[in-house]
């Protein structure tokens, strides 16, 4: 996935590992609801309660806030931020055999440390001991 405006407004490519039959039924869905003619996955939205795609133009981070805010409200999970998503996305991948190098990369990081500072799993202190010990 080509990231045009990302975290610090930087441009990546970021991948899907192991793209599940519910992610593509989820983006499928999501192309459908989009009723064609966007280039960009997760567009601009309208504000409101009921918020509707807007403009083919990337979606900002205020609006990303403002989506995960309402999917959070409509649910019972609880809370959770976007930093939290991006940090969980981190740490399942390298429990998943990612390569530090990979997710550095789709991070943005300047420094691996600073991707291994993301990972929170159980053994998480462990992970980053081994992996120090490879850079």
């Amino acid at each position: 996935m080509h990231v045009r405006h990302g975290k610090g407004d930087k441009e990546r490519v970021a991948s899907i590992a192991d793209v599940t039959n519910v992610t593509k039924r989820a983006l499928e869905a999501l192309r459908a609801a989009q009723g064609g003619g966007y280039d960009c996955v997760f567009p601009s939205m309208t504000t409101g309660r009921d918020p509707e795609f807007a403009a083919d133009k990337p979606m900002s981070a205020s609006g990303v806030v403002r989506m995960l805010k309402i999917a959070l409200e409509r649910s019972s999970v609880g809370h959770i931020s976007a930093h939290d998503l991006r940090r969980t996305h981190i740490t399942l991948a390298l429990d998943n055999g990612a390569p530090l190098q990979d997710m550095q990369a789709q991070a943005g990081h300047a420094n691996a440390s600073t991707t291994l500072r993301y990972a929170q799993a159980a053994d998480a202190k462990a992970r980053r001991q081994r992996l120090y010990r490879c850079l």
